[in-house]
């Protein structure tokens, strides 16, 4: 497989500096909650529970069910950027609904965030993401931890390629819920055209807009010159919306991009322009013969969701169980919002009673499961 290109770093280059496997060394054994430190919460177990991957130890917690059998584990994938699990507050409430109903949770932090060793890296391929994945599922496994027989994903946005490709290297993973998934293209273009839109610019600007930004990068990945995407993007330039996204964009970080995406043989999509983030990604949910939950939002700005559900109708459901919820008045983390804008002000949400997660969102989950687990 051709080097692929992990949605944050596609997000930060194309917007220039947005924020937005092999096990080694003896088997760690996973701590007892006893011993947990810096965790806040304290209604689940987290425990603490390490793996090696690529000569790193990787912590992360385990929430097991108390009190009732625990009939199966699943794995949270995050999406882009840096992870804060080992605070014990991400996604308390999912994984509080799924001890309720006997599903243990694991979730770890990526590399360098947390108390997993090394540095993070935005640069992190979704090959190299599901190899990191698959070497917990193994030491999960390996150290008999209570559902691990029975293990499925939980993954959003990035992790809808993460996961696939992990599926497609285990045959043992039972089920798959993705949340927010993307399709096999990247989506910068659809969350600069659709936040466009949101923010009150008409139909032609828009095009005008998406037009300038594909010529753009049409012209850093041929070769071409400074001058010549200044030229072709003079519109763009002067976006208060890419400009919040990328900040100054100059020579210098037009030749970093451009040596990047050269050197490092990042394929594109000649029909769109838009650049393939998984060869044979088709192919590969095509193969997928476990069940899956696809959930998503209806108000997401970042991914194209009706492009994934179309996606994964033609491939997913050929081979397998698909099941397809989409949630109205939904964000990409599919909280309650009003737009559903990129920048949406989540402190205003919340003084207008949003920015909550959506009703259903959690029984869609646990009714799915019931004859899963």
């Amino acid at each position: 497989m051709k080097k692929t290109l992990s949605f944050i770093r596609y997000v930060s280059i194309l917007t220039c500096s947005f924020a937005f496997l092999l096990l080694a060394c003896k088997s760690p054994k996973y701590t007892k909650k006893k011993d947990l430190e810096d965790t806040q919460s304290d209604s689940l177990g987290n425990t603490p529970f390490q793996f090696q991957f690529e000569g790193k130890k990787y912590a992360g917690l385990l929430d097991i069910p108390n009190g009732i059998k625990t009939k199966s584990l699943i794995v949270l994938v995050p999406g882009s950027g840096k992870t804060k699990v080992f605070t014990g507050k991400w996604n308390y409430e999912l994984r509080k609904n799924l001890n309720s109903i006997g599903i243990a949770t694991f979730a770890y932090d990526k590399s360098g965030c947390g108390k997993s060793e090394g540095e993070f890296d935005y640069n992190q391929s979704i090959d190299n993401s599901s190899d990191e994945l698959l070497a917990a599922i193994k030491e999960l496994r390996k150290q008999k931890i209570p559902g691990s027989q029975n293990i499925g994903l939980w993954g959003i946005s990035r992790a809808g390629w993460i996961c696939p490709l992990a599926i497609s290297k285990n045959q043992k993973i039972k089920y798959w819920i993705s949340v927010s998934g993307p399709n096999n293209l990247g989506n910068m273009y659809h969350l600069l055209t659709t936040n466009w839109a949101i923010q009150g610019k008409s139909k032609g600007e828009v095009e005008n807009l998406g037009k300038e930004w594909l010529a753009g990068l049409t012209i850093q990945r041929t070769g071409g010159t400074y001058s010549e995407y200044m030229d072709a993007t003079p519109t763009l330039q002067q976006d208060k919306f890419i400009k919040k996204l990328r900040g100054e964009y100059n020579e210098d970080r037009f030749l970093s991009y451009q040596n990047y995406l050269i050197e490092s043989d990042v394929v594109f999509d000649e029909e769109t322009g838009l650049q393939i983030m998984i060869e044979g990604f088709e192919e590969t949910l095509e193969q997928i013969k476990i069940p899956v939950l696809a959930i998503f939002g209806e108000k997401d700005s970042q991914v194209d969701w009706k492009e994934t559900i179309s996606l994964y109708q033609k491939t997913i459901a050929k081979n397998s169980s698909l099941t397809i919820k989409t949630l109205s008045d939904c964000n990409h983390n599919i909280l309650t919002c009003e737009t559903g804008g990129f920048d949406e002000n989540y402190k205003v949400l919340k003084e207008k009673g949003l920015g909550e997660t959506c009703d259903e969102y959690f029984e869609t989950i646990k009714s799915w499961l019931a004859d899963k687990i």
